[in-house]
């Protein structure tokens, strides 16, 4: 009769309704995984300031930590960051303050013959004079299990250790870099000082010279800034002048249509794991010491996505409409 199809065989329909959803999984499957990988290596390589660095001149210079509920209570802590004093005087390299607090819970600031720690409320001097001009990395070390405070100048701690016997930090306080126009003294000569590399751990161990902090990090995204003064960009950096040298062997080594994207251990992990759970069956296990390689070629992942969004609608189509006797 016109106007009416054949009669389909049984079962037919449900097997072509199959298989458009096996292309569509496996299709979804590997754009999600694209996107994993983008977000990723934004997250890795896009906020992390290599080649950044705090100028603070004043106290209308300074830089403020946006995620003030990622501070817990710290029973142990490390912080460090790096300091150069580009002209003489007193300056404030950092402090935080838990809300209702009357003085700094934490701080480090110095002048030309001593720098100073603040640990909950109390000034501890300690007799150490920073050659100006120079980069000088400052790390401060709390363990309140143990009682101890200390001050690590240029990796040596030793002498500039302090029996403390105090409570924990608090958590939840605010974090600033440079000093705030409430925290100026009237009739103190501020001098110009440079930071770089700020970062805080809820430990007491050792950590790698460009080591994101686990509490607070050298991220964009994790600051905001007073005026753009008081950010500038130098490639003469430690971490900058590493990670463009490791970008050149890398490149070297894939040649010039090639980079390689790092993706995080974590990621990486997951994918091999569990390769099914993102059509990655016919992945081979990535391998790597700490870390795990993808190589992409330059500028095409925006592209690459493009063509699946092109595949998933064409192995899709909309289902014709059957009829039946």
């Amino acid at each position: 009769m016109r106007g009416i199809s054949r009669r389909m065989k049984p079962g037919t329909v449900d097997l072509h309704s199959a298989i458009r959803e096996k292309k569509f999984t496996d299709l979804f499957s590997q754009l999600l995984l694209l996107w994993i990988i983008s977000s990723s290596v934004r997250q890795a390589h896009g906020f992390f300031m290599y080649d950044s660095k705090a100028v603070l001149s004043d106290c209308r210079d300074y830089w403020t930590f946006q995620d003030r509920e990622r501070i817990p209570l710290l029973f142990q802590m490390t912080v460090c960051v790096d300091v150069r004093v580009v002209s003489p005087g007193h300056w404030l390299a950092f402090s935080y303050s838990s809300p209702r607090a009357p003085r700094f819970d934490l701080g480090l600031e110095g002048d030309a013959n001593s720098l100073y720690a603040w640990l909950l409320g109390v000034k501890h001097r300690f007799p150490v004079r920073l050659a100006p001009q120079v980069w000088h990395q400052l790390c401060l070390r709390r363990d309140s299990l143990r009682n101890t405070f200390s001050m690590e100048v240029n990796g040596s701690s030793g002498e500039h250790q302090r029996t403390v016997i105090a409570r924990v930090i608090p958590p939840n306080g605010e974090l600033t870099l440079g000093c705030r126009p409430r925290d100026a003294t009237p009739g103190l000569d501020w001098g110009k000082v440079e930071l770089y590399l700020f970062r805080m751990w809820g430990d007491v161990g050792q950590h790698q010279t460009c080591e994101d902090g686990s509490v607070a990090g050298w991220e964009s995204r994790q600051w905001s800034i007073s005026q753009p003064r008081a950010q500038t960009r130098d490639t003469q950096l430690g971490c900058g002048k590493i990670q463009r040298k490791r970008h050149r062997r890398n490149s070297g080594n894939m040649g010039q249509n090639t980079q390689m994207t790092t993706v995080p251990d974590s990621v990486a992990k997951e994918f091999v794991s569990t390769p099914g759970a993102y059509g990655l069956a016919d992945v081979p296990a990535l391998s790597g010491a700490g870390k795990r390689c993808l190589h992409i070629r330059r500028g095409h992942l925006s592209v690459l996505i493009s063509q699946f969004i092109r595949a998933l609608f064409k192995a899709v189509p909309l289902a014709k409409k059957e009829h039946y006797i």
